[in-house]
């Protein structure tokens, strides 16, 4: 199962890239965040296998949450959303 965080601050586009992923078997999404807090937040609580990160969002922007993030979670793979 790959665990999957979402990151959008737009809640139409989150909502239906839960829909799509959650038709999938082998994937699951573990969380969604609408501002850069608590995408660090969740990334950190939850560890997903990938994070799929919105650039525009409010507080922390998607590049500076992708910087924070690395450091402490090397490992977890980051989609870009634009």
């Amino acid at each position: 199962m790959i665990k999957i965080l979402i990151a959008e601050d737009q809640e139409i586009i989150s909502q239906s890239l839960e829909i799509i992923i959650g038709n999938k078997a082998d994937l699951k999404v573990v969380g969604v965040a609408s501002d850069g807090e608590k995408a660090v937040r969740l990334a950190q609580k939850l560890i997903p296998d990938i994070i799929l990160m919105d650039i525009r969002m409010p507080g922390i922007d998607g590049v500076k949450c992708i910087k924070i993030i690395k450091e402490v979670l090397p490992q977890i793979k980051i989609i870009v959303l634009t």
